[in-house]
């Protein structure tokens, strides 16, 4: 069996906590993800303008890591493009772990990253913002919920506030 490489590896993570995230959306949101990379990269990630990403190491580091860059293999020259940086039909960006998770206005995450310094990640194939989690407080832009202990969160049916 073929080993995966390090960007297949977090896809499939990726994969997987976009599943976690639908099921949890469930009482009060269907997600349709593209499964697709034409769909992806011309679209969107979802039909309804909702883009997901994990962030593991948010659960020990005191950081959300946004991505704004990325390229599918370190020889490749030039990053594309991802995340909040795309032009697509996303107006939702949620980002977490299993614990929590933020939901972000797109455009206004978009512009807190066009304002601050890039960074690369270890395997050369990411290029992202570091936010402060403890940083970013609530406000008509931003929702933050906590997955362990809020179990009645979808009663607040504030998440898709202005969508």
């Amino acid at each position: 069996m073929k080993k995966m490489s390090y960007y297949e590896e977090q896809l499939k993570l990726g994969e997987q906590y976009q599943a976690y995230v639908k099921n949890w959306l469930k009482p009060i949101k269907k997600i349709n993800y593209y499964t697709g990379m034409t769909e992806q990269y011309n679209i969107g990630e979802s039909v309804e303008g909702i883009e997901v990403k994990y962030d593991k190491r948010s659960e020990k580091t005191e950081n959300l890591y946004i991505e704004v860059a990325e390229k599918s293999n370190s020889t490749k020259r030039n990053f594309i493009p991802s995340g909040v940086m795309r032009e697509d039909n996303t107006k939702k960006y949620l980002i977490g772990n299993k614990h929590k998770i933020w939901v972000f206005d797109k455009e206004y995450l978009k512009n807190i990253c066009m304002h601050r310094s890039k960074i690369e990640i270890d395997m050369g194939t990411s290029r992202g913002v570091l936010l402060g989690k403890y940083d970013i407080e609530e406000n008509e832009h931003v929702r933050i919920y906590d997955l362990n202990i809020d179990p009645f969160w979808y009663e607040r049916e504030d998440i898709f506030w202005n969508y």
